[in-house]
This record gives C-alpha cells, sequence and structure tokens, in this order.
C-alpha cells in the first residue's frame, strides 16, 4: 500500500461526500418533519367528550388511527432505506410532505377532533407519497430507455 494510496482514503473518512450529508439531512428532516406533525396534530385535541358521548365509536376510530399509524411507520421506514440512495429533489420532496401530512392527521384522527379532515389529509399524504413513487420510477426507466438505446 502506498502512501498516496492511504492518504486518499483519509480523505475519504474526513470529509463525507456530498452524497452522505444530503442523506443524513434527508433522514433528519423526515424525523422532525414527523414529530412536529405529530405534534401538531394534538393542538386542539379533546377527545373525553367524543369517548364519552360515545365510547364504541371513540374505540373503533382509535383503532383506525392505529393501522393509519402503523401505516405511517412503514412508510418512514421504506424513507429511511431510500434516502440512503441517490433521489431528485422533486421526490424527496413529494415523499417528505406526504408522509408528513400521513403522521399529523394519524395523529388528529387519534385524537378524535377533526376526523374528516384528518382522513382527508391522511389520503392526501398517502397519495403523494405513492405518486412520487411513481413518477420516481417513470423517470427512472425512462432514463433507463435512453441509456440503452431504446
Amino acid at each position: 500500500m502506498t502512501l498516496a494510496t492511504l492518504r486518499s482514503s483519509f480523505e475519504l473518512l474526513e470529509a463525507p461526500s456530498d452524497h452522505a450529508r444530503r442523506t443524513v439531512s434527508l433522514r433528519l428532516a423526515l424525523g422532525v418533519g414527523a414529530v412536529v406533525a405529530v405534534a401538531a396534530g394534538t393542538l386542539h385535541a379533546d377527545p373525553g367528550a367524543y369517548l364519552r358521548a360515545d365510547p364504541q365509536l371513540g374505540r373503533l376510530l382509535r383503532g383506525m388511527a392505529l393501522i393509519k399509524a402503523g401505516l405511517t411507520l412503514v412508510a418512514i421506514l421504506f424513507l429511511y432505506c431510500r434516502f440512503a440512495r441517490p433521489i431528485s429533489r422533486p421526490a424527496a420532496t413529494a415523499y417528505l410532505v406526504g408522509v408528513w401530512f400521513m403522521a399529523g392527521a394519524s395523529m388528529i384522527v387519534w385524537e378524535l377532533t377533526h376526523i374528516g379532515w384528518g382522513a382527508l389529509t391522511f389520503h392526501a399524504g398517502e397519495l403523494t407519497v405513492l405518486l412520487g413513487a411513481w413518477r420516481e420510477n417513470r423517470a427512472v426507466l425512462a432514463g433507463a430507455g435512453r441509456d440503452s438505446g431504446a
């Protein structure tokens, strides 16, 4: 092993690449944004009156909120892994905004405050994530078609 090889190895260790910095910033935005969205979903919460009026419906709606939270966690885990690879800015934006909507909406439904708006917001976020994935996949396939000469 030569001195030049060792020096270049240490330079790689010392200075993280732009991709590594972007991965960390996207993952940080994913986590912080989800926490802020969940906190924002609890701002006008008073589920007590709703639970006293109809406890069975309240339990059913909270069960639905748990399902929505589970889907949101799956999306967050998927994006955590997805952000390890290069990603375009529009796709990353669509993913982040969609997951933030999903996280906040799950908490809105859990708190039994604005259930209709919470459901609409959750599904809008879910649709944003799915459309972002669809558009990103189409862009990758179109790029692969140009590269192969097809």
